[in-house]
């Protein structure tokens, strides 16, 4: 009878360790994925990022051709209004002093 409880109690102690053996697995198949997940979540955030930069960068490029924008419309007035100028002899336009008061630079 000894011999049989003993039996079964080594049977209930396998069954337990393989039930145990399972569970662990499971855990560390879990683990793994949330792993993966965590890995594609940090480039994902990484790439958005980097979008973000290029956004930012292109914001402040438009600002600035926004910026220079009149600056270059002035500019080419007064290269059209010298041109006219020059074919009539007479002058017409800025002179370099009212550019430079206006913040454009006309030589260059």
């Amino acid at each position: 009878a000894g011999m049989a409880e003993a039996r079964g109690a080594v049977a209930r102690l396998e069954s337990e360790a393989r039930r145990h053996a399972e569970e662990l697995a499971e855990a560390r198949s879990g683990q793994e994925r949330a792993l993966a997940v965590a890995d594609a979540a940090q480039q994902e955030a990484a790439a958005l990022g980097q979008r973000c930069t290029a956004t930012e960068k292109l914001v402040r490029e438009l600002q600035a051709a926004r910026r220079e924008e009149p600056l270059k419309v002035l500019q080419q007035l007064q290269a059209d209004r010298q041109q006219a100028g020059d074919s009539q002899q007479g002058g017409g336009g800025l002179d370099r002093r009212q550019a430079r008061n206006l913040g454009g630079d006309m030589e260059g």
